[in-house]
């Protein structure tokens, strides 16, 4: 990093009280330094090696203020405190701050990668007084009431904080842990003197700080400022709650069952089909977590209606989304209204040759249930072939093929009520009007003859775990976890080729042992005629191992004798072995250094995706390590910042919280520099960069809600 630039600047500024803490008295003068910061800097040939180096900030980074935290981090790593310690006083990072000391009391954007001065200063005083501080003027004799931690406090042991566990993710304290490496420009626009405060952030900074504090005077025309360096268009932070929303809705609008006929949507489609003034639908129904099944006498009324010569009523109804439903609770009325909303879709769309639309709020999770119990209704023999059927993975384009997420309880309600449907199926569908009362005895009867056919031999559908299928993230890309894996049922269902794994691999490969091994597994004897897998590339001082695997070699068929069927459409296997989610292990070397034609085999790349087919990509949850392969993948093929790939991967892998250990995201974060992507994912804003601990905090609050 070329520090004299920075020299210079702060040579030439005002220095007040002390040497550390400098007036930016000019738009000029910040304009400058803004310039530097997001744009200059990174031309230096030198940037990405210093960027590189900050890697030592790892385990620092992870927070090593917990007993067993530090003692795993610095256990084998040759470090103790001393070393910690210099490696945070050596770091060439420029990193800066920016804190408006006025936050709250304007509401002109803030600057680009402003933090809040609650996010740095830990009070030794109760909350209340804290936030009095933080939220009023700063005049001296409020400063000396209220007492403060040092900055690097979170280098300290803290002997009342939970020391039980470990935390490779704690993505809610990066503000705080880069707060004693940075340099700050505080700011306001109310005309309010900034200078107080920094003299009380020079106070609490270690003796040695090589950092600035600027001072942005008071008096500075901010219309001079370029615009590119304020957070024009987001008003709570990077990550805007609505972009994400929307994102959502983007990619969950109107997808189609049945030839056309039954369409599955969003909020979001709804208000336009309300808005264009040309509705295709006989009937719309609404799913969410607030509504009631429909009474008898609207559905009867609705059907006699339909039933009149050139009716020209739209029906709508609502309906309780999934999750909504209890196998152990739900009323004969209830079970009743149900199968009379089954009929009456049916008869709209086969009696009458006309269409439904049902939505919910994002446009899968409150409609997937009823959209099952239709599938089922439409043709598919149970609730498992009901599922497979609609998220079979048919070859068509990722925006027009079908997305579900289910509760365990809407598994367990529907395996109950499989019955039932296909009684309404094969016995009550042609009976003409509403259905009014159910003979139980006589459906049981019904079933002692003609017996509901027995799912398929399955490996996959329990009700006592999560039996949502893998993320798909492009048309032949699935992300997903080690059990999607394992399942054969998952495997052809979604017609996987081709299968990444990271960490452990599927359990049924451990039957072809009598025919393949990787090179780590032998031993001092092993059975002649094995082959024996050298790995196509090693990092990590060789302690991590990629294998790749040509199942068209193997003898598949002596799978069977094990009680499995091999998956019908795989191809290969390629195995990243010893690579561990524990904070420790780098995927950098990976990303950076691996030749081109090992990474086309876990990397999507200009070309194509993976290889040829579909791939699934997996570690044991499918959170970090392959979410990270994932994430790295779309910032080389698409040129998106990480950011931008974060919230793609996040919407798609929606069910399941995307959150790698801090230092694979770290490794990201530095792989996008590599890359020299500098700019959002609409090519605007050019030079923009999100300081490492701003990103991780407003991830923190994005996830917050379902993490916390």
């Amino acid at each position: 990093m070329n520090l004299t630039w920075m020299e210079e600047f702060d040579a030439k500024l005002e220095s007040v009280n002390y040497p550390t803490i400098k007036r930016i008295s000019s738009a000029e003068d910040l304009n400058e330094l803004l310039h530097y910061y997001y744009h200059e800097r990174f031309q230096d040939d030198h940037y990405y090696d210093h960027l590189k180096s900050s890697l030592k900030l790892f385990p620092y980074l992870h927070g090593l203020d917990g007993i067993n935290q530090r003692a795993f981090f610095l256990e084998g790593n040759d470090q103790n405190v001393d070393d910690i310690t210099e490696v945070l006083e050596d770091n060439n990072l420029i990193n800066l701050m920016f804190i408006n000391t006025a936050k709250g009391k304007c509401s002109f954007p803030d600057l680009a990668n402003t933090v809040g001065l609650e996010d740095i200063l830990v009070p030794k005083v109760s909350t209340a007084k804290f936030e009095h501080f933080v939220h009023s003027s700063t005049e001296v004799q409020q400063i000396e009431d209220v007492n403060f931690h040092r900055l690097d406090h979170v280098w300290r042991i803290d002997i009342m904080k939970n020391q039980t566990g470990l935390n490779n993710r704690n993505y809610k304290e990066q503000i705080k842990l880069m707060a004693p490496l940075s340099s700050f420009v505080l700011y306001n626009y109310n005309r309010e003197e900034s200078l107080t405060l920094a003299i009380l952030l020079n106070t609490l900074r270690n003796e040695n700080k090589r950092q600035v504090i600027y001072v942005v005077d008071k008096d500075i025309d901010w219309t001079r400022i370029s615009q590119e360096y304020f957070d024009n268009d987001l008003t709570d932070g990077i990550i805007y709650s609505n972009e994400l929303q929307n994102l959502i809705w983007k990619l969950n609008s109107m997808k189609w069952m049945h030839n056309h006929k039954i369409c599955l949507g969003n909020i979001t489609d709804f208000n336009r089909i309300s808005a264009s003034g040309c509705n295709p639908f006989k009937l719309i129904i609404s799913c969410h977590e607030n509504a009631s099944l429909p009474s008898m006498k609207m559905l009867s009324a609705i059907m006699s209606d339909l039933a009149k010569p050139n009716s020209a009523s739209v029906y709508y109804l609502e309906f309780p989304s999934s999750g909504c439903f209890n196998a152990n609770a739900i009323t004969v009325p209830d079970i009743t209204a149900f199968l009379n909303v089954l009929k009456l879709i049916y008869m709209v769309v086969f009696k009458y040759d006309l269409k439904v639309f049902i939505f919910s709020f994002d446009g899968f999770t409150g409609l997937s249930l009823l959209a099952i119990c239709i599938a089922q209704l439409l043709g598919a023999k149970n609730t498992e072939d009901s599922i497979q059927e609609l998220l079979e993975n048919k070859g068509k384009p990722m925006h027009t093929s079908m997305r579900l997420y289910y509760f365990k309880s809407d598994l367990t309600f529907l395996k109950h009520f499989e019955r039932i449907i296909d009684y309404l199926k094969n016995k009550l569908l042609d009976l003409p009007g509403y259905i009014n009362s159910l003979d139980f005895h006589e459906m049981n009867s019904y079933h002692l003859i003609h017996p509901m056919q027995t799912p398929s031999k399955t490996d996959w559908f329990n009700p006592l775990v999560d039996n949502n299928f893998p993320s798909r993230i492009f048309d032949n890309l699935y992300l997903g976890s080690l059990q999607h894996a394992n399942s054969t049922t998952i495997l052809n269902s979604t017609k996987i080729t081709n299968i990444i794994s990271i960490g452990e691999c599927p359990s049924w490969f451990s039957h072809f042992k009598n025919q393949v091994i990787f090179d780590y597994e032998v031993r001092n004897r092993y059975r002649s005629g094995v082959q024996v897998l050298s790995p196509i590339y090693s990092f990590n001082d060789n302690e991590c191992h990629i294998y790749e695997v040509d199942f068209s070699n193997l003898d598949k068929r002596k799978l069977t004798y094990y009680g499995h069927n091999f998956p019908k459409y795989l191809k290969s296997l390629v195995f990243i072995h010893n690579l561990k989610d524990d904070g420790k292990d780098s995927i950098l070397d990976l990303l950076t250094n691996c030749p081109d034609h090992i990474q086309s085999k876990f990397l999507l790349t200009e070309s194509k995706e993976t290889a040829p087919g579909t791939t699934l990509i997996h570690c044991r949850i499918g959170v970090s390590r392959s979410a990270s392969i994932v994430l790295a993948s779309m910032m080389r093929k698409f040129r998106l910042n990480l950011l931008s790939c974060y919230m793609y991967l996040r919407v798609q892998r929606f069910n399941i919280i995307i959150q790698p250990n801090l230092r694979l995201f770290y490794e990201l974060y530095i792989f996008e520099h590599f890359l020299g992507i500098r700019h959002d994912s609409n090519g605007d804003r050019k030079g923009r960069i999100y300081n490492w601990e701003v990103l991780c905090s407003e991830i923190h609050k994005l996830n917050s809600h379902y993490i916390d």
